[in-house]
């Protein structure tokens, strides 16, 4: 007994102190049960108020990350046909990139997700496309 107690508080220091945002979903709703503290600073709201929050409510604007979506994906994830998905976060008229590693927890019917910002990457290659087509362009104009 001792020894699960000692594992639980091991895990919950590397929870609470892990740099990368974590979020701790239901299993079929992907409602937030838990997040970490890099989480809440990602998503730029207090822990407590995270807590039983719909994953949708931080996707893009057009609803293309809804409560549907999330449930879709948080049965995916637990089939084990789907263990990562790409999001785009949105907070106040501010755009970032995201990929999150999905994690089942059948025991408990959670479902981790380990979330990376990708925005610099993103904004990168899609500098480095622009470029290539313009210089496509000057190659291929006639002479």
């Amino acid at each position: 007994m001792a020894d699960s107690a000692n594992a639980r508080t091991v895990y919950e220091e590397a929870f609470l102190s892990s740099r990368d945002p974590i979020l701790v979903h239901d299993g079929h709703t992907a409602d937030i049960i838990r997040a970490n503290p890099a989480a809440a600073t990602l998503l730029d709201v207090e822990r407590s108020e995270l807590e039983g929050e719909p994953i949708g409510r931080f996707g893009p604007k057009d609803g293309a990350f809804d409560e549907a979506f999330a449930r879709t994906v948080a049965a995916e994830v637990r089939s084990g046909e789907r263990e990562s998905v790409d999001w785009e976060l949105s907070l106040d008229g501010e755009h970032r990139y995201l990929e999150v590693s999905l994690s089942y927890v059948p025991e408990s019917d959670r479902i981790l997700s380990f979330i990376h910002d990708v925005t610099a990457l993103q904004e990168r290659e899609t500098e480095l496309r622009r470029q290539r087509r313009h210089r496509e362009a000057i190659f291929n104009s006639p002479s």
